[in-house]
Formats: structure tokens, sequence, C-alpha cells
């Protein structure tokens, strides 16, 4: 039987499960909304969820796409604190167990990857990568425009999205120059700046076990998604095409992948004017429906056949 951790929103999940139910393969999906009853006897796992009850033993692939598998425990709110310690170990040694399936894609420990630490490791094994900063004032931001007379800020950490009030918002990318000065404050919370890299197109890859999926996005072609191409211009949407990358690259991109300890994952890289290429960002938990369907890749069925 084959174990997939999501969440409920993930379309991505239903668009394989269509594939396994294809196949006729046999699967228990976990959204890390459900209510999940776990105990454990002898060496044995089980989990019961929907009136069903499952041995985890039976389980030989597993898939943790997103979410966390969360724990149903039945506490009073003086004891919060300790019972959420105890769901924690009891998590985590949950999650070792399914790591050590034969067949496995992913794992809940690294999708919360570091973008620094990401940029720094490219650099280390010959992969360009943009300019980078870590600026919290003024004057520092001041020099570093003055250097790049143009450059671009975007959020350190992997999600750009967050809740306020029930309303989902996005962080997209955004240029800033000499005369957004004026609008910010002397003192700031430390933020991510890069230089701007004068872009020819985009490209996003879905990286799947030393298998590479690429779209080239000519975002260039609107102001709207110029610097940002998920500011999707839905009037004038962007050409994408299949796109393969250098061999070369490849190579370092798949010694990246063992350092970050990834399976799989989206990644994006830009093209500037003289056709050099910069990595950006891997997600391991990212979109790739849209790599899938322009690409003609059928990626949903190769993860289905993966699993």
């Amino acid at each position: 039987m084959i174990l997939i951790s999501s969440n409920i929103t993930d379309y991505t999940t239903n668009l394989v499960i269509e594939w396994l139910n294809f196949y006729n393969k046999k699967f228990l999906r976990i959204n890390e909304e459900d209510s999940s009853f776990f105990s454990i006897k002898d060496d044995n796992i089980f989990i019961e969820i929907d009136d069903k009850k499952i041995n985890l033993n039976d389980i030989n692939s597993y898939w943790y796409r997103r979410g966390t598998i969360k724990i149903n425990l039945n506490k009073g709110k003086i004891f919060d604190e300790y019972f959420l310690e105890q769901e924690r170990v009891f998590t985590d040694y949950i999650n070792h167990f399914l790591l050590t399936k034969e067949k496995k894609l992913n794992n809940i420990r690294d999708n919360e990857i570091n973008k620094l630490k990401v940029l720094k490791h490219a650099e280390s094994i010959g992969i360009k990568t943009p300019k980078t900063y870590i600026i919290n004032n003024k004057n520092d931001l001041s020099k570093i425009i003055n250097i790049h007379k143009k450059i671009i800020t975007k959020n350190i950490s992997g999600s750009g999205m967050f809740n306020i009030n029930g309303k989902i918002n996005v962080v997209y990318t955004k240029e800033l120059s000499f005369q957004d000065l004026f609008l910010i404050p002397n003192v700031f919370y430390p933020s991510l700046f890069q230089e701007k890299i004068e872009k020819k197109y985009e490209i996003r890859t879905f990286y799947i076990k030393e298998r590479f999926y690429s779209i080239a996005i000519l975002s260039q072609g609107s102001d709207q998604t110029s610097v940002d191409y998920r500011k999707y211009n839905i009037d004038n949407p962007n050409r994408t095409i299949p796109y393969i990358l250098n061999e070369n690259l490849q190579e370092k991109i798949k010694q990246l992948m063992i350092i970050l300890n990834l399976d799989s994952g989206s990644i994006d890289f830009i093209v500037d004017k003289e056709d050099n290429l910069y990595f950006l960002e891997v997600n391991p938990v990212g979109q790739f429906s849209n790599v899938s369907i322009i690409g003609n890749y059928y990626l949903e069925e190769l993860i289905a056949k993966e699993l």
C-alpha cells in the first residue's frame, strides 16, 4: 500500500491519485487537516482515520507531499504544553519509521530548507547565483543600490504566502531603486536583497531522482510579469515552451540535490541577456503541474509510477 502525506487543498496530490486509481493501486492519503489516531503495539504502528485501521508495516511506499501528520489526543488545556512535546516526539518517530520504507519520495524533515544555505551550497559547486545581501538599515541598502543600480527584494523563507484575517496574501519579488529609499525607514527588519539580473527569460525545472523536466517562461513580454512571473497576466499570458538544461548544469544540480538530501523539487533559474544562467532557489514542495502540462511531461503519472 502507498501512503501519501499532503493537505486538503493540494490539487497536485489529486492528480497523482487519479493515476494511482488508473493503475488500481491501493493508497491512503492523510491530510494535515485530518484527525488521526496512532497506537504502537510490539513492532507495529497502527493508524486510525475515517473508520479505517491500518498497520504502517503494510505500507511499502511513502510520498511526503506537504503538511504534517496530526495526532489527535484528548487533552486538557492545562496540559497543552506537555502533550505538545509528547506529540512532537511521537510524530518524529512516525516520520522516521516511514523513511525506512523501501520506496519513498521526499520527507518532512527537508520540507523547509534554508534559502541562504542553498545559495551558498550552489556557489560552492560552481553554480551562478545573484549577489545576495541581508540588510536591516537604509545606509547599507543605499550602498548596494549604488553598486548594482537596480536590486530586488524577496522573501527569505521558502514560502511567500501568509494568512491575515482569513485572507491569503502573497509576497512577490519587487524591484528597488534610489527613489524607493525615501519610503524606507532608517532601520527595518533584516531583509533579503539581490542584484537585479536583466533577464531574457526564466526557467522552471521539476527535478525527480536525477531527472530533469523544464520549461522556459518568456516573462519579459509583459511589464506585469517582468520582475516576478507569478503576477500572472491573464489577458496576455507569458509564452512558455519546453526546455532542456545543458548537461554540465544538470550534473551540478544533481550534486546540489544530494547535498540538500532532496529526491525532488521545483527549481527556478533566470537567463540574462548574455545567456548566463543563474540559480535562484529550490522548493521541495513546489507546484509542478504547469511544468507537466506545458512540457507534456505527464509528471503526475511519473510520480504515481515511482510510488
